[in-house]
């Protein structure tokens, strides 16, 4: 690659000195602010050095063998219609759009390795020789950061040249990322140089962090004096993942490697080398051999959607073979662990048929066959997973029709989407933006993919011909276009010069090399994307354009369609789609939401409640509403809006919710038939009534402030809420009112209050099928649960169990709350070590066990005056047993004579009435 540094080693060292003793270095030999960068950039413009040559280094893949199983077709599945000539039409329209660097802002390199992403407020353009923030709101440079690269990565670049950047924004860190490699001139043992933010937003302020690595010496160290070349970059919830081809000192290609660095790492801590700290690890030699197969040009997978991931993707061409991409995956043992566990052998894909590029012709070229513009190879220019789906562009040679061919006369820029979310990937749909003109056919080359949220994909691209000059173009396809198709594609420039840089003669010229698009991290929705094009006679500029999203759907009705004023009332907005217009939310994760308005301003929308892309819910409250008809107006993430016809929502006049305060009796059988009185405030003369969402039957309405209904049928064991709700669609609730009784503890059993009581608090949710089972004994382990529950209310959760007792096992369902138990005094297990969970708890036991849990382990009782003929006096548990009786806690097991049945097993139905008299529960 013909790479123009800015100055020699020593006049930036001498720079980065200086700078500091002016300025003040920063606390850290590896971070500095952009003031002190961009200090040191103003001496850097008063200086230039020699210039070091960085060769163009390829694989000899021109006679790369096709792989037989692979379908000669320009679209997968075959047969969707491929697009043609360009159009002004485009699902993304073209928002923001402006220069992010040329020729003379980089200091004469070729190509300028085309790069940049959006962040929340900015764009960031690295490019060789240049780094700049621009404002997304306007395109304007906002002179934050302006710099040289070398000048950028002054610390850690170890006095040599800088090549090949990549930049990306990371959402789930909210940092910037930027990676480069240097080169010497013996072109070995280079490094990777890695720059992040402090923040995600740049200003003078903003601290960068420099890291770096050699590429041979982290573990295991290998390809040692060789060097990596086209370094590439994947950020994921775990990792930076920078894949690279390598070559000897004299050019030849010896194959490819990954390296994986931890993300975690990187974005908190003081920078540096990362190798001794043992922060990034290699995956060498991927290719077996410089002809064997594997990931060629290996692209580091982004995927910034899942914060709780456990594998990273790599993805290339195969080295071996065109039809084939190649992806390997890396796993690790959890999320956030480190180091990874490993990755696969090569994953193989057979992809219809691909070819070398061919180089480009361009309108105006004088200098002939090597004045033709670089398509480089076939590799893989970007690769990004979203929702278990990799999506990825390369350019190839194709015909008239888009069939990869090595007889193809023009190049067409591929695109797949592939999952890997199963055991194998699999071919999803691909296709080939080209034109199928007969002659002098448009070439489009360096492409680049992104999908959004919506699952809209857009690719940017340069496109030119023998009769047309070189632009930037972008096409697009909605989530519902036939698989394998983009829409008419779309030029975002409009070059009127010719491209013959003196510095640049060929053969070929320098073009691209890399190309990016990129998602909006702050409302899920817009694309952006940069490419090169001819913006200037004998200039290359790169060019950022904004593609929006279809606006959202328009909003054609409400239900229900009237509310009444004073209420809070759910309304479902149903909208129409054209075009791909659709409601869209990102989630809670994302800074920009869905929202909505009512016209009139006295409608309050509390929430917004995405559904699908024609569905939402609105959350409203009407309280001092002006009954009328009023307008829904819908308003995207992205800022753009739909309104409704006029009198899609009509509010009426209303008066005041209703409020449900009881209902008695209070529980009852589950089976229907049950007559109830409901009480509390606002009811109207013919309200509706659910029980457990069941409608009730019956319902009379008694004046504002009481309601006559028969429970419907529910489910036994239930707790249920009573809703009661006006015909103005306001309602009131009155939660958990309602118990629909066990099916073993009827309202006439002994025990059926202190259940029900046991129940409201949460303590139990009874056994299964709809019964408590009153009659079985209560044992060690699930007593536990119980004590615990009712002193302590039915959300307390134990700490995490260590393994006290051998007998159970930790963790399992019962052991954090056998081992609070142990903690708090309250047992001390069942002797030997053990606690005998499985046993069940006896009348005395239980004595003791309630006290304790009540009034502390240090409790003693008084002592015992031999009440219970059962129960000797003294003896273990007999002053416990009294103190219970004398609590009036329980009376025994018989009255007359008195007795206790000390060994009888505590039954659940005599457990309620224990919980509910010891700990007061209401």
């Amino acid at each position: 690659m013909l790479k123009r540094t800015r100055a020699t080693g020593l006049v930036l060292s001498f720079l980065f000195a200086a700078a500091a003793s002016v300025y003040g270095q920063h606390s850290r030999a590896y971070q500095e602010t952009v003031a002190e960068i961009m200090a040191r950039q103003e001496i850097a413009d008063f200086i230039a050095g020699p210039r070091w040559i960085k060769p163009r280094l390829l694989a000899p893949r021109e006679n790369v063998a096709s792989n037989p199983s692979s379908p000669a077709s320009a679209t997968f599945p075959a047969g969707a219609v491929a697009v043609a000539a360009p159009a002004p039409s485009a699902p993304q329209t073209i928002g923001v759009n402006f220069l992010g660097a040329q020729l003379s802002d980089t200091n004469g390199f070729f190509p300028p390795d085309t790069m940049g992403a959006a962040g929340p407020t900015q764009f960031l353009v690295g490019v060789n020789g240049r780094i700049r923030t621009f404002a997304k709101s306007s395109g304007g440079a906002d002179g934050a950061l302006d710099a040289d690269m070398d000048v950028f990565f002054s610390s850690v670049r170890n006095g040599q040249p800088t090549s090949d950047p990549r930049v990306r924004y990371d959402r789930l860190s909210g940092r910037w990322i930027v990676t480069i490699i240097n080169f010497n001139v013996s072109f070995s043992n280079n490094r990777l140089l890695i720059a992040v933010s402090d923040s995600g937003t740049i200003t003078g302020s903003t601290v960068w962090t420099y890291y770096f690595f050699q590429h041979n010496l982290d573990s295991p160290v290998g390809d040692t004096n060789l060097f990596l070349d086209y370094d590439t970059l994947g950020v994921d919830s775990n990792a930076l993942v920078i894949g690279g081809n390598i070559f000897d000192t004299a050019g030849n290609f010896q194959g490819t490697s990954v390296h994986v660095v931890r993300k975690s790492a990187v974005v908190s801590g003081g920078g540096g080398d990362l190798v001794p700290s043992g922060n990034v690890v290699a995956f060498r030699n991927l290719t077996g051999s410089p002809t064997g197969p594997g990931p060629y040009s290996p692209q580091g997978v982004d995927e910034l959607a899942d914060a709780a991931a456990t594998d990273s993707w790599v993805a290339g061409v195969d080295n071996a073979t065109f039809g084939t991409l190649m992806l390997r995956k890396i796993t690790f043992s959890a999320p956030g662990a480190w180091p990874p566990s490993g990755i696969s052998a090569n994953l193989s894909l057979t992809v219809p048929a691909t070819a070398f590029p061919l180089a480009v012709p361009h309108q105006g070229n004088a200098g002939g066959s090597g004045g033709q513009l670089d398509a480089l190879d076939d590799r893989l220019f970007e690769a990004s997973l979203r929702g278990g789906h990799i999506w990825a562009a390369h350019n190839i040679a194709v015909t008239s029709a888009g069939v990869g061919d090595p007889a193809g006369d023009r190049d067409g820029s591929r695109w797949y989407e592939i999952d890997v979310s199963g055991v194998s990937p699999s071919l999803v749909q691909s296709g080939t933006l080209y034109d199928s003109a007969a002659s002098n056919p448009r070439f489009y080359w360096i492409p680049s993919i992104a999908v959004s949220g919506q699952g809209h994909a857009a690719i940017g691209t340069s496109a030119s011909a023998t009769n047309a000059r070189i632009n930037a173009a972008t096409a697009g396809r909605l989530a519902g276009d036939t698989s394998g198709t983009l829409q008419t594609p779309l030029l975002y420039t409009s070059s009127s010069t010719s491209y013959n840089p003196p510095a640049d003669p060929g053969p070929p010229r320098r073009w691209g090399d890399y190309s990016y698009t990129s998602l909006d991290p702050n409302d899920d929705m817009t694309l952006w994307t940069i490419q090169e094009y001819c913006n200037a006679v004998d200039s290359y500029g790169v060019r950022v354009a904004q593609l929006i999203a279809p606006p959202p759907a328009t909003p054609v009705s409400a239900a229900p369609p009237s509310v009444m004023a004073a209420a809070s009332v759910d309304v479902v907005v149903s909208g129409t789609s054209t075009s791909g217009s659709g409601f869209y939310d990102p989630g809670s994760s994302y800074p920009s939401r869905i929202a909505a308005s009512v016209s009139g301003g006295d409608v309050t929308v509390s929430g917004v409640t995405y559904t699908d892309p024609t569905s939402l819910t609105l959350h409203l409250n009407t309280l001092g509403a002006v009954p009328g008809s009023r307008t829904i107006t819908v308003t995207n993430p992205d800022g753009q809006a739909q309104t409704s016809a006029p009198g899609v929502l009509t509010i009426l006049s209303g008066g005041p919710p209703p409020a449900v305060s009881s209902i008695a009796p209070s529980s009852g059988p589950a089976g229907s038939g049950t007559e109830v009185s409901i009480s509390g405030s606002n009811f109207s003369n013919v309200p509706q009534v659910s029980i457990g969402g069941a409608p009730a039957s019956g319902v009379t309405g008694g004046g504002p402030t009481t309601i006559a209904a028969t429970t419907p049928l529910l489910s036994p064991g239930t707790l249920n809420d009573v809703t009661v709700t006006n015909p103005d669609g306001q309602s009131g609730t009155l939660p958990k009112g309602w118990m629909a009784d066990f099916l073993d503890v009827p309202q006439a059993d002994i025990f059926h209050s202190y259940v029900e009581k046991l129940f409201r608090n949460g303590v139990t949710a009874g056994c299964g099928g709809g019964n408590y089972c009153r009659d079985n004994p209560v044992r060690r382990d699930q007593m536990a649960v119980f004590l615990l529950k009712a002193k302590l209310t039915s959300g307390y959760i134990p700490p995490a169990c260590t393994g006290i007792f051998p007998d159970v096992p930790c963790p399992s369902l019962f052991a954090d709350w056998i081992e609070d138990l142990f903690a708090r005094g309250i047992t001390a297990g069942c002797g030997g070590g053990d606690y005998c969970p499985a046993n069940p708890v006896t009348r005395a036991q239980m004595a003791v066990f309630l006290l304790k849990a009540d009034l502390g382990s240090g409790y003693t009782p008084p002592a015992c005056a031999g009440i219970f003929g059962d129960v000797a006096c003294p003896s273990q548990y007999a002053d416990w047993i009294e103190d219970l009786y004398n609590r009036t806690i329980t009376a025994g097991c018989q009255a007359s004579p008195p007795l206790y049945c000390p060994d009888n097993p505590n039954t659940r139905g005599q457990m309620a009435v224990f919980l509910v008299k010891t700990f007061n529960l209401p």
